[in-house]
């Protein structure tokens, strides 16, 4: 008789609610600190006076969302600082040029 051992990962919320099964480890951590960052967002949210109105499900799944997608909105948010470089050194670059040019002119 062929037998097979197979071990699983059970993610459970604080009530013991299975939320999720993984076969690898690192999966299940990796989703348990998706959570974790979904739970941050969640409170952010909660905090923002201008989001009292919103529902709490609506900002659950988006918190949900946005932690999901992470690594593609750090990708979108990496560009404001890469804008703000670029435009830093537009700035230090003009001051520069008029500098340069006053110096000439002296």
């Amino acid at each position: 008789m062929k037998r097979t051992i197979e071990v699983e990962y059970i993610l459970k919320d604080e009530e013991g609610k299975e939320v999720a099964r993984f076969q690898d480890i690192e999966e299940a951590r990796k989703y348990d600190r998706m959570l974790d960052a979904a739970d941050g967002i969640f409170d952010l949210f909660s905090s923002i006076k201008e989001l009292d109105g919103v529902k709490e499900n609506i900002k659950d799944e988006i918190s949900f969302q946005i932690a999901r997608h992470s690594e593609e909105i750090m990708e979108i948010l990496g560009r404001i600082n890469s804008r703000k470089k670029t435009a830093k050194k537009k700035t230090a670059g003009e001051s520069e040029g008029r500098q340069d040019a006053a110096d000439d002119a002296e």
